[in-house]
């Protein structure tokens, strides 16, 4: 099956739907209402990415979600797959693999230390899945549901932060075209110093025009005694 994978769009809402309603009876959960809003939502936030595969004719056969955090622990952010699910009538056909594939290159492009992903204990065939790919099992996760209450009042807040704008729009590209049009206005240009991602994030939001990335990070942000062993 010749499959492509590309970023998420709103109109594949829908299509996502019926994927997590197929994930949610194979691994016998249950699946809190609005998947298709937080779906349209999450697809706009920075912090996360949503890719799809489609088939040949363009019909949407899986969806992996992921997600981006900073820990303590770790100098780069680390990446978690959030949700991975193949339509059943598209498994065992190399379409898992591509989506963790452009997941991983998504990991990389911004500078994530590693990748995490969680199944059930029982879904041994996930597990196995993953290890194919290089996941290694390093640790046990724990968790805590929530009762419904919390759950509701933790949603409505995102909700509210969503519509009110807190959580960042995405903006429009800044081309050199743009820099130009700055200049024939007698505009400011903006450009800022910037070496790792919540500086970008904040950068972004403030409307700086450009940042520079140099390799001075070595010093003043990775402690070497010089820029030597700064690579690409």
């Amino acid at each position: 099956m010749q499959t492509v994978v590309r970023p998420a769009i709103p109109s594949d809402a829908p299509a996502a739907g019926g994927l997590m309603a197929q994930l949610a009876e194979h691994t016998r959960g249950r699946i809190d209402p609005g998947v298709q809003d937080r779906f349209r939502a999450m697809i706009e936030l920075p912090q996360y990415a949503i890719f799809v595969a489609e088939d040949e004719v363009g019909q949407v056969i899986g969806l992996l979600s992921a997600s981006q955090r900073w820990t303590l622990w770790h100098t780069g952010p680390c990446a978690l797959i959030e949700e991975l699910v193949v339509d059943e009538r598209a498994r065992r056909q190399g379409v898992g693999h591509a989506l963790i594939q452009a997941v991983l290159d998504w990991a990389r492009a911004r500078g994530c230390s590693e990748i995490e992903v969680s199944t059930d204990h029982d879904n041994t065939d996930a597990q196995a899945f993953y290890r194919r790919l290089g996941f290694e099992s390093e640790a046990l996760l724990l968790e805590y549901e929530l009762n419904l209450g919390e759950k509701e009042a933790v949603g409505q807040r995102v909700n509210n932060q969503i519509q009110g704008g807190s959580i960042m729009p995405e903006r429009k590209k800044v081309s050199l075209p743009t820099l130009f049009r700055k200049v024939d206005a007698g505009e400011p240009i903006t450009m800022l110093t910037c070496y790792d991602y919540p500086t970008a994030y904040f950068q972004e939001q403030a409307g700086i025009d450009m940042v520079l990335v140099g390799d001075s990070l070595g010093m003043t942000m990775l402690g070497y005694e010089s820029t030597l062993p700064v690579t690409m």
